[in-house]
């Protein structure tokens, strides 16, 4: 079931993305 898999990690791979923008964006709350 490969075809299961590899959305499944393409959406973990943007959620990690997301996550790492958020907290850029709280550590920097001045660059917006």
């Amino acid at each position: 079931m490969p075809l299961l898999i590899k959305p499944t990690a393409l959406q973990l791979y943007s959620y990690n993305i997301n996550n790492i923008a958020k907290n850029i964006q709280v550590l920097n709350p001045d660059k917006k």
